[in-house]
């Protein structure tokens, strides 16, 4: 992306839906959801055992569902600056 090559905004627009279909899928399952946390986490059990399940997944969710709106806030700047790729670099 700093160079702006032809290819950088389909990459970046690819990358950015094959990530949110990622995140989207894991959401849609709460267990899986929930496993994913648990691994995801550098404390033990005990201390994520004083947090209740729904109350921690909701916790997450809400984390990832606002890192998604940020990623797709930069995929519009990203199609808002489409013309930069498109430049043909000087050499």
């Amino acid at each position: 992306m700093w160079t702006a090559k032809p290819w950088g905004y389909s990459a970046f627009m690819a990358t950015t839906s094959v990530y949110t279909i990622d995140k989207i899928q894991l959401m849609l399952f709460p267990q899986a959801f929930y496993d994913y946390v648990l691994q995801q986490l550098t404390v033990t059990r005990e201390i994520v055992g004083m947090i209740p399940k729904e109350q921690l997944i909701q916790y997450f969710m809400i984390a990832y569902i606002v890192l998604l709106l940020c990623w797709w806030g930069f995929a519009l700047y990203i199609h808002m600056r489409r013309p930069y790729f498109q430049q043909k670099p000087s050499a």
